[in-house]
């Protein structure tokens, strides 16, 4: 009776090993990273990159309006997700200065790693990228998300958004809500903190004891968020297994949210409105990720 149980159990086992393979194996790949050969980090940095496309993965000829680095520590035990603003005035490889945004256009996510490795001095080890298509049906998947209104502006009363506080959204209103710009008291920078609510709102749903304890729902939002996300080519299954084993202590209080230093809004003729770097605190943003220094990181937060 013991040995039939036994390999019942052990059937079940493989069968879920073979679910996630092949869930796994569904997802796009293609190359994103260029060759890197500068000092290596400690811990992981991953880039997350959306775009203006409504495709399931970025055209070459969009922009990317979400740009947020996410630095996993060694121990697998916290995180930083760093925004970086889409209209960051930095040095491009081959294209002098622009909006960081505009690397994408010029030469996909390839470009745009290069520039951030080039302007914080850190190795990115795996990209990750979507269209609108793709962040619309992923907040639909986990049946919306909970994020706390602290502005509100013309653009959000068309979404019956009238006032601050606490609200629930569908796909459709998250997704418009994460694009606003115009009216918010900090333009860009206040759009990547909207970008980031929605990261820790989907990290919650994710961490909640009735998904990561059952194995049907797992299975659900890796079927339903798979044909959304292209990864880098490196960026294998065992590398995402690997990296979900040792996240799996990660909670929502555990990550620490972040914008790029930057030093205030400045119009550049033939370029538009743009957010002037702090070089300075870009060196030391660099610094504190390559190192993998996470007190440091939580500081740069007050």
């Amino acid at each position: 009776m013991v040995l039939a149980v036994l390999a019942v159990l052990l059937a079940i086992v493989l069968a879920l090993l073979w679910l996630l393979n092949h869930l796994l194996g569904g997802i796009q790949r293609a190359p994103l990273l260029p060759p890197y050969d500068g000092p290596p980090s400690v811990g992981q940095n991953i880039l997350l990159l959306g775009s203006d496309s409504r495709a399931h993965s970025l055209r070459l000829d969009a922009r990317s309006d979400v740009i947020q680095l996410v630095h996993i520590a060694a121990d697998g035990r916290s995180a930083a997700v760093v925004h970086v603003p889409r209209d960051l005035y930095v040095p491009i490889p081959g294209h002098g200065r622009s909006k960081v945004n505009a690397a994408y256009a010029w030469g996909g996510a390839p470009l745009v790693v290069r520039t951030l490795e080039r302007l914080l001095h850190l190795n990115i080890d795996h990209v990750a990228q979507t269209g609108f298509t793709g962040f619309q049906n992923i907040t639909d998947t986990v049946h919306g998300v909970d994020m706390k209104v602290s502005q509100v502006t013309a653009q959000d009363r068309s979404l019956g958004l009238e006032h601050t506080g606490w609200q629930h959204f569908d796909g459709k209103q998250a997704l418009a809500y994460v694009r606003v710009r115009y009216g918010l008291r900090l333009g860009d920078i206040d759009r990547g903190r909207r970008q980031q609510q929605w990261l820790a709102a989907m990290l919650g749903k994710v961490h909640q004891p009735r998904t990561v304890l059952d194995p049907v729902r797992l299975f659900t939002l890796l079927h339903d968020v798979t044909p959304y996300v292209v990864l880098d080519d490196t960026f294998t299954n065992a590398d995402l297994r690997s990296l979900a084993l040792e996240m799996r202590h990660l909670s929502p209080a555990d990550v620490t949210w972040l914008t790029a230093p930057w030093a205030g809004f400045r119009d550049v003729t033939g370029v538009g409105s743009t957010v002037t770097p702090d070089r300075t605190g870009l060196r030391q943003l660099g610094t504190d990720l390559r190192e993998d220094d996470m007190p440091a990181l939580r500081a740069m937060t007050g």
